[in-house]
């Protein structure tokens, strides 16, 4: 009978469709997994960026009230203190950098392209051809083809027995 033999081709093609989306499926988590790496580098990149300007912008400014203090110091005690010295240390924090200039500006925004004419690609990169189901049917016999060989009837001992 030909049922049995399309039943095993069946499930084979299943399990082949199955296996098949499961690694296009992998592709795509894969792929998926990247661009959100990628996305996640660029964050912890600019938050890294962020910090050590802060630390930066600290430590001049640490600088700055530090010879804040010192000129209040020379002040109060103005007779005792060396100005010229004085004078150099205050000049050498004339060239403390003030200004906050980005070291690259962002031309593009982030964003992400759709190509949608994948949807396309993936519903037509696999083809499934089925052919006709056989159909089964009762004829008479003299209906038969001429080919076709009885099964022999059973003889009424084997039927009592059965």
């Amino acid at each position: 009978m030909v049922c049995p033999e399309v039943t095993k081709q069946i499930q084979t093609v299943e399990n082949q469709i199955t296996r098949h989306f499961v690694h296009l499926h992998g592709v795509l988590q894969n792929l998926e997994q990247e661009m959100r790496d990628k996305l996640r580098e660029q964050r912890m990149s600019l938050q890294r960026d962020v910090e050590e300007f802060r630390s930066t912008l600290a430590t001049e400014g640490e600088k700055l009230n530090s010879a804040c203090a010192l000129a209040a110091r020379a002040e109060a005690n103005c007779g005792r203190v060396n100005l010229q010295k004085l004078t150099e240390k205050l000049l050498e924090l004339a060239d403390t950098p003030c200004h906050v200039l980005p070291t690259e500006e962002y031309k593009e925004e982030i964003k992400i392209e759709v190509d949608s004419s994948v949807f396309n690609s993936i519903r037509q990169h696999i083809q499934l051809q089925i052919p006709g189901v056989p159909r089964f049917h009762l004829v008479k016999t003299y209906d038969l083809p001429e080919d076709y060989e009885l099964e022999p009837l059973p003889q009424a001992n084997e039927t009592m027995s059965n």
